[in-house]
């Protein structure tokens, strides 16, 4: 009974599963039939045609045609045509496999399917082939489709189906329109070089410049010349590698450094790569550590390439604990000093430094740097080619920011890019001549970037040393030179660092160093050629050192007395009377009568003092300053509440609040210089005539006379003609002509033109001042403004209504004005402008130099 009941469930279960298969059959063929039946909206169902007379030939121009039909659907479904052309019709349909064995049976069948009108039973789906493929065998899919089974399989994100291979979806035609063009003679614009980095193209353009020009090309070495020359024929990745290292920190890269710089955001083989690394070390731009000794490359070196796993990996070998990188660093360095075990056995005497460093070397692997020839003939090159413009841009490796910033409209400079500017050849007539500048520049760059006094006093021995050599015939051709070019010679750049090492020996504290620091005054005063319009300064410091710091006052009064007789103006002497007076009046010196009377004579005339100019005293209790360090803050009561200003904006505030004035701003010489710039800009920025060496560049921001004594001279006609005009014209003439060139000149200019102020609050000013006010201040501008441009008071107060304005000097109890300022505020004075001062503080009166003819405001 039991096999009987298993017996009668096995049927039954066989039976089950066999109906179970025979409906899935039938729901994929309706499924099929569904797919098939869409497929045919999208084409035309071609209209009945009478397959005995030929019609379908003709209906179908004469292409071949082939019906599949499925036995196992139910539903017909009419003929469908699509053109062959569509690969991917044929390519991705996979209710079709087409069997590549029994090609004779598919002519068979497309004749049976064309003689015969209708099929048995199945839908029938027609292929319309392309002329191209209609010569081909054509293909018959097999009685039961079945998916194409693939293991490199993706599924279409459009279809649901599986797809052998992929099609691409786009294709590349960048080499077949290479060959093409290749094939028509014409050149590939791909295959050519182009430069997209802006800096690498800078560094080749200034090569270029410099190798198409016979004057310049003689200034440098033949050795310079020659790497120039190469560099033009290396490849752009190799530029890219020279251009950034020569601009970054000096020092040592990995190989993998190397070719990021190199690749950039292009993507480089690692056969071009090694190429591009090759060509530099065979043209001597760069060199290799493993090509030289090891001692090239030290300790030091190695720990900064390195990363801390890298070096975690060597301190787990030596079984040396640390925690970062800095500890492996420091584990590192003391393992190399200790005694290496190996002596035991050799009896030899030393320690691990040579096991580190070959450890540190295997893990950094090839390593390069810039050679040195290589960074000195660039830094000649730019020394050359940028000659003119602020070199403090080049020390400090600024340069690319500066040109990068001109191109993009960011920051660019006054001097028009069509002018034709002179180069250095203008100074320079032989390459000694360059390469003499060039030494005393690299020392006076070595002078500024030292951060210690002792290294910059032996420089200051080294510079007075050199001065002293420079040959009789060399200093004559320095003096031939136009006074604006001769900062372009050795003499004056010595001149420079001794000027400024005089500050440093007085660091120093000692007789000897004041003795030296006298005798360098001594032959800066004796020199008439160079930076002369320092000389009231050197006549000053050398008074000062010798009544001060060695008792030798006596000397220090024929000093000034020779300062007083000197062709120097009377506003410089000015700087001297201070220290005259001081000397005269003191009674307790050893001074002869003779001298004495000799000194107060000149300290007597037209002797500028601080207590004859008006001022107003503001009593003020200024915040508490334990550390005494920086200015003075006061506090005091706005709209938005308790705030702590400085003096100068307290001072604003207290005016504007009297109501006396409705505006004022801290500006100091940035309003007079702007309003100066504004009226003589064609004047400032147009080469004068027959005088070389004015513009030697289009990055300079001022021309170079501008701060020497030559500025007036070289321009005199032309500023006299522009004065005058502005006096005889009015107020309205003289504001439109101003806005005209404000409004020309673009925001992002760097000039002396303050855009940070405003036009409106200018125009204020310059409104408020007037014609004949402002023709007086730029006269005092142009006449020298190496030394005017400096000293005008802190505050600029005017009145929109009244047309009142005034300029206001500020000082806090412990502060003293200095002679330019004074000079200042006596010239506006003079020439009916209202200035004075303003002194803040609960002490405004205590300095006996200042005035006690108004009582303190409260």
């Amino acid at each position: 009974m039991s096999f009987q009941t298993s017996l009668d469930s096995y049927f039954k279960h066989k039976a089950l599963v066999t109906q179970s298969n025979k409906m899935n059959v039938e729901k994929k063929a309706k499924k099929r039939n569904l797919s098939l039946s869409r497929s045919s909206e999208k084409y035309k169902t071609p209209k009945k045609v009478d397959h005995q007379s030929g019609g379908l030939q003709s209906q179908l121009n004469n292409e071949e045609v082939i019906c599949l039909s499925s036995s196992s659907e139910d539903i017909l479904t009419p003929p469908v045509k699509i053109s062959h052309t569509d690969h991917s019709v044929v390519k991705d349909s996979d209710d079709l496999s087409f069997s590549q064995e029994k090609s004779h049976e598919k002519k068979n069948n497309v004749k049976k399917i064309l003689d015969s009108p209708n099929t048995s039973g199945g839908s029938t789906i027609t292929y319309s082939l392309s002329p191209k493929t209609s010569q081909q065998t054509p293909r018959t899919p097999s009685k039961t489709p079945s998916t194409p089974k693939s293991r490199n399989k993706f599924f279409s994100p459009t279809k649901k189906r599986a797809v052998t291979s992929k099609n691409s979806a786009k294709r590349n035609l960048n080499m077949q329109f290479k060959e093409n063009n290749q094939q028509n003679g014409t050149k590939d614009e791909t295959s050519q070089p182009k430069y997209q980095d802006d800096k690498t193209l800078n560094l080749l353009n200034i090569i270029e410049k410099y190798l198409n020009c016979d004057e310049l090309k003689r200034l440098l070495k033949e050795d310079s010349q020659e790497m120039l020359s190469n560099f033009t024929f290396l490849e752009e990745p190799s530029m890219r590698v020279v251009c950034r290292l020569f601009w970054r920190q000096p020092g040592w890269y990995r190989e993998e450094q190397i070719e990021d710089i190199a690749s950039g955001k292009k993507q480089i083989s690692n056969l071009n790569k090694h190429e591009i690394i090759k060509s530099l070390v065979d043209n001597r731009w760069i060199i290799s550590a493993q090509s030289q000794d090891d001692s090239n490359m030290g300790f030091d070196d190695y720990v900064k390439l390195l990363k801390k796993p890298e070096l975690s990996e060597i301190c787990k070998d030596l079984k040396l604990k640390i925690q970062s990188k800095q500890d492996a660093v420091d584990a590192l360095r003391k393992f190399c000093q200790c005694t290496a075990i190996s002596n035991f056995f050799t009896g030899k005497m030393g320690n691990n430094t040579s096991r580190v460093l070959k450890m540190l070397k295997i893990k950094t692997g090839h390593c390069y740097k810039l050679s040195n020839v290589a960074r000195s003939t660039l830094y000649e090159l730019y020394v050359l080619m940028y000659m003119g413009m602020n070199y403090s841009i080049i020390r400090e490796k600024r340069l690319e920011l500066i040109l990068l910033h001109d191109k993009v409209k960011k920051e660019t400079y006054p001097i028009d890019k069509h002018m034709v500017v002179d180069n250095a050849s203008v100074v320079f007539s032989s390459r000694d001549e360059f390469y003499r500048y060039f030494e005393s520049h690299q020392l006076y760059d070595k002078y500024m970037e030292s951060p210690d006094t002792q290294e910059k006093c032996d420089i200051v021995l080294q510079a007075f040393k050199l001065y002293k050599e420079v040959a009789e015939e060399d200093m004559l051709r320095y003096k031939s030179l136009p006074p604006w070019l001769r900062r372009f010679t050795p003499a004056n750049t010595y001149v420079k660092i001794l000027e400024s090492g005089v500050q440093e020996l007085k660091k120093d504290k000692s007789e000897k160093k004041y003795t030296l620091a006298v005798q360098i005054l001594d032959s800066l005063i004796t020199q008439l050629d160079f930076r002369q319009h320092k000389k009231y300064k050197w006549y000053a410091e050398k008074a000062l050192i010798l009544h001060k710091h060695l008792d030798r006052t006596e000397l220090a009064v024929r000093t000034l007395l020779e300062g007083f007789k000197a062709n120097l103006s009377e506003e410089a002497k000015d700087v001297l009377r201070p220290r005259a007076k001081q000397i005269a009046n003191q009674r307790n010196v050893v001074l002869s009568d003779e001298l004495r009377q000799s000194l107060q004579q000149y300290v007597e005339q037209e002797f500028i003092l601080e207590s004859n100019l008006p001022a107003d005293h503001v009593y003020k209790l200024p915040l508490d300053n334990h550390k005494q360090r920086g200015k003075l803050k006061f506090e005091t009561h706005l709209e938005d509440g308790r705030t702590v200003l400085s003096a100068e904006e307290y001072c604003v505030v207290h005016y504007t609040h009297n109501g006396e004035f409705t505006h004022g701003d801290h500006w100091e010489g940035r309003i007079v210089n702007t309003i100066f710039f504004l009226l003589f800009w064609d004047i400032i920025y147009t080469k004068p005539e027959g005088i070389p060496g004015i513009f030697m560049s289009h990055y300079q921001r001022y021309p170079l006379d501008l701060y020497s004594g030559s500025f007036y001279s070289n321009r005199k006609a032309a500023i006299d003609e522009r004065l005058q005009f502005i006096e005889e014209s009015t107020d309205e003439e003289v504001l439109v002509m101003m806005q005209n060139r404000w409004e020309e000149r673009p925001e992002y200019e760097v000039s002396e033109i303050c855009r940070s102020m405003g036009w409106v609050k200018v125009a204020a000013v310059a409104r408020c001042l007037g014609a004949r006010a402002l023709a007086a201040v730029c006269r005092r501008l142009a006449s020298d403004y190496s030394y005017t441009h400096s000293g005008f008071p802190d505050l600029t107060l005017w009145n929109v209504h009244t047309k009142q304005i005034k300029f206001v000097e500020v000082k806090t109890d412990a502060d003293k004005p200095s002679m330019k300022q004074l000079q200042w505020m006596q010239y506006l004075i003079a020439h009916n402008i209202a200035a004075g001062f303003c002194y803040v503080g609960v002490n405004t009166t205590r300095s006996k130099a200042r005035s006690r003819d108004n009582a303190p405001i409260l």
